[in-house]
């Protein structure tokens, strides 16, 4: 598709299930969970004055479902009586069976916590809900067949309360459209014709017990602080400064302080802040344009500061530049060096990546189209979000990523007299991607959201 410009601008819970369903002869029964099982909210974006969305959220907690099925390793799918909004969630609670080799080998970080997951689906309706009548099912397989749908579906709609929880938009304005996440790939209330596919389902899941609370529009600070801190746990890298909440100068012991203060990214408190480009540039060429501040520089300078870049890698996709620290011009260092292996970010080089127990960051645009535009023309490019990548698998056939951020960070509150709020919003995502649109490039969420450049840092 043609957009009007492609900037990197980064501005931006569970106890007893109900009965058994009915299985299929010589398969194992799907199991109906109740509302003690499983959590739903639904999204009121911040961004858009706390309206509430038709963006319903799941949350499945892995320790839990094992403890009700005695299973570690699972699918969930839900059901709204009309279709299936969430199919096939991977749920693992096992998690060295899921370990990259290499992290398998080294000192890994707790590879025992399993986070609770955390899947957006459509709620069908932007009216503000109090509960949702669903059937969710735990299967040990993937539901792939016509006859295991119909098992599926067997079970009576059971009613979940359904709890608000206030969001940060990557946007700046309210999802108009659906997110696809792990829906069904059909439209109609009626099923395939043909089973999807049973194989290809598989998951490998770093240690993600690392997840930094985030200030405002902090995102790429903290994603890059999410991955440092991993590093070191695995690794021992030597990361001198602290996880937690931190800003540039106020908070020298914290990580996130001196990210922000080296990278020049801008804030007046947890709450009013500003994003980061890729790169700062030189004031002759880019700060009249805002690029005053940049990520890439927050890292170089990190590792150049406090780290042995000897001992460090960094390989990209996707993003303007084709060399890095090269094509950031007010970085000092010229180690470790970066070649752009790709244009655009592909799923197998983030899985890949993610294999040799690297930490991966995604940044994800999102667009918009003008009223009356073309939606396959004007889209035009919003803002950005990034995340650390602590995961990747398929799904019957369907590819997804395991993400990890704060997706409330701290902010103002809609009140009459607006106050600062420290909000605790560290969330666990899993994701489907793919070229939902056909351009070449990566969705996720939904056509809108695409994925234009990763980076992964490694340790030799």
């Amino acid at each position: 598709m043609t957009r009007r410009f492609r900037p990197l601008a980064l501005a931006a819970a569970l106890a007893c299930p109900t009965p058994g369903v009915a299985g299929v002869a010589g398969t194992t029964p799907p199991l109906a969970l109740g509302p003690d099982a499983v959590r739903f909210e639904q999204v009121r974006w911040r961004e858009a004055g706390g309206a509430t969305s038709q963006t319903g959220i799941l949350t499945v907690d892995p320790a839990r479902i094992e403890a009700l099925t005695g299973s570690s390793t699972g699918y969930v799918s839900v059901y709204d009586g009309r279709r299936f909004t969430a199919l096939n969630v991977p749920v693992h609670a096992d998690l060295q069976s899921h370990l990259p080799d290499r992290l398998a080998r080294g000192t890994a970080a707790d590879t025992d916590f399993a986070a609770p997951l955390s899947v957006e689906f459509d709620l069908g309706t932007p009216r503000a809900l109090r509960g949702l009548r669903a059937t969710v099912v735990y299967s040990a397989s993937p539901l792939v067949g016509r006859a295991a749908f119909q098992v599926a579906q067997s079970a009576p709609l059971t009613l979940f309360p359904v709890t608000p929880v206030l969001m940060a938009d990557d946007t700046g304005v309210s999802l108009p459209e659906p997110p696809l996440t792990f829906q069904a790939p059909w439209d109609s209330p009626a099923l395939p014709d043909l089973p999807l596919a049973a194989g290809n389902t598989w998951s490998l899941i770093q240690p993600h017990d690392i997840n930094v609370q985030a200030a405002r529009d902090q995102c790429t600070t903290a994603a890059i602080a999410n991955g440092l801190l991993f590093l070191d746990a695995a690794y021992a890298i030597g990361v001198p400064h602290l996880p937690g909440r931190g800003l540039a100068p106020a908070d020298g012991l914290m990580l996130l302080s001196w990210l922000d203060g080296l990278g020049h990214r801008p804030s007046d408190g947890p709450c009013v802040g500003d994003g980061a480009y890729t790169c700062r540039l030189d004031p002759d060429d880019g700060w009249a344009k805002g690029h005053d501040r940049g990520f890439m520089d927050a890292l170089y300078r990190y590792i150049g500061w406090y780290l042995d870049a000897d001992r460090l890698t960094i390989a990209h996709q996707g993003g303007e530049h084709e060399v890095f620290p090269g094509g950031c011009s007010m970085i000092p260092q010229d180690e470790p060096v970066s070649l752009r292996a790709g244009t655009k970010p592909t799923f197998e080089w983030i899985c890949d990546r993610v294999a040799a127990g690297e930490a991966v960051l995604i940044s994800t645009v999102r667009y918009s189209v003008p009223e009356g535009g073309d939606p396959e023309t004007d889209q035009v490019a919003q803002s950005a979000h990034m995340q650390r990548v602590f995961g990747c698998g398929e799904s019957a056939g369907s590819r997804y990523l395991y993400l990890l951020d704060d997706g409330a960070q701290d902010g103002m509150t809609d009140d009459a007299v607006p106050m600062c709020a420290l909000n605790d919003g560290l969330r666990w995502w899993i994701r489907g991607v793919s070229d939902s649109d056909g351009d070449g490039w990566l969705n996720v969420k939904n056509d809108l959201h695409e994925i234009e450049f990763a980076l992964a840092v490694g340790v030799k």
